[in-house]
């Protein structure tokens, strides 16, 4: 049988639930064992990860043209094959993480932004 709670606190964020079962009224502030519910899209790691995803999307834009034009170059220069193969690591890089960041956003692995 589930354990009864009650709703302590509800902001634009988040519910603030505490277990009926476990008031210590010895304990600082009078109980124990709260649970925080985030509302969806409010949850801090979630926003983190979704303002990544986002930047994702728009960094995404920009490599694209900046390989197209290194791509119509008809012979590179030495210089500009280097600053080439340095632009594709970052990207690459950069990509991985945010892609760690779209599969914890999709699988809902919300506790942290490790990989991201």
């Amino acid at each position: 049988m589930p354990t009864p709670e009650v709703l302590v606190e509800e902001t634009d964020d988040y519910r603030l639930w505490l277990s009926t079962s476990d008031v210590n009224p010895d304990a600082p502030g009078g109980w124990r064992n709260l649970r925080t519910e985030w509302k969806p899209g409010r949850q801090p790691v979630e926003q983190v990860l979704r303002d990544r995803a986002a930047a994702a999307l728009a960094a995404n834009v920009t490599d694209q043209a900046d390989n197209a034009t290194y791509l119509a170059i008809a012979s590179p220069s030495a210089a500009q094959v280097a600053a080439q193969v340095r632009a594709l690591t970052r990207q690459s890089t950069t990509q991985a993480r945010e892609l760690t960041a779209v599969i914890r956003l999709l699988l809902g692995l919300l506790d942290s932004t490790d990989g991201t």
